[in-house]
């Protein structure tokens, strides 16, 4: 079926090339780097959260540190995005991730554990930027309405968020609030984040699974 194209940008009517779902809000990216948003994140309905929105809304204005003007100091563009739960994050054409939402697991990866409302904005994961480092891509996975993240970069893998059931595959249960350097599969061919499980596919075929064992989801008959 059919329906009127929602989206409308300063210059009419605009291309979608992506869309994320997470909790009960849905992302969109145009083809002019603009984020939108439709229904709501954790806050939505108490207090000044993201949303709720019962149409798609172009949300890179919004809050004290809105994504516009942040982007504007390098003079970066959105080129992809990814969602998880409650969560927003922003990959920009220079490898700068911005992110926006629930942060209980430090899952925005700035060294805390507090949320970013539309009040807020945005907030840039500087401990990329700091090293020079550039993101090439995000995995973000579904904990417990929270978010673990997995980043492929010009160095190498880093992971941060949410790890109960050892999600992150560090050794560990205890949530990251910054960025860590993962080593643990080499030449990854194909990588997956999911519902509180990792998975991996290297170049040799080998299969690779951790996190959650809950319903048999890593395959492993454990």
């Amino acid at each position: 079926f059919k329906i009127q194209n929602p989206f409308y940008s300063s210059g009419g009517s605009t291309s979608i090339t992506k869309l994320r779902h997470g909790g009960d809000m849905t992302n969109g990216l145009d083809s002019s780097g603009n984020i939108w948003m439709w229904g709501r994140n954790k806050y939505g309905n108490s207090t000044a959260g993201w949303g709720p929105y019962n149409v798609p809304t172009n949300i890179m204005g919004i809050g004290t540190a809105d994504l516009t003007d942040l982007l504007a100091v390098d003079s970066e563009t959105v080129t992809d995005i990814e969602t998880s739960w409650y969560t927003i994050y922003a990959i920009t054409n220079k490898g700068t991730v911005y992110c926006t939402g629930e942060n209980a697991s430090g899952e925005l990866g700035q060294g805390d554990t507090t949320a970013k409302t539309s009040s807020d904005g945005w907030v840039k994961i500087s401990y990329f930027t700091t090293k020079s480092i550039t993101v090439n891509k995000l995995y973000v996975g579904e904990a417990s309405e929270t978010a673990f993240v997995f980043a492929d970069t010009s160095d190498g893998w880093y992971c941060w968020g949410d790890n109960a059931n050892g999600k992150l595959g560090l050794g560990d249960t205890s949530d990251k609030s910054t960025p860590q350097k993962w080593t643990h599969v080499s030449n990854i061919k194909k990588f997956s984040a999911g519902m509180s499980t990792t998975y991996a596919i290297a170049e040799d075929g080998k299969y690779y699974a951790w996190g959650s064992g809950s319903s048999n989801r890593r395959g492993d008959n454990d």
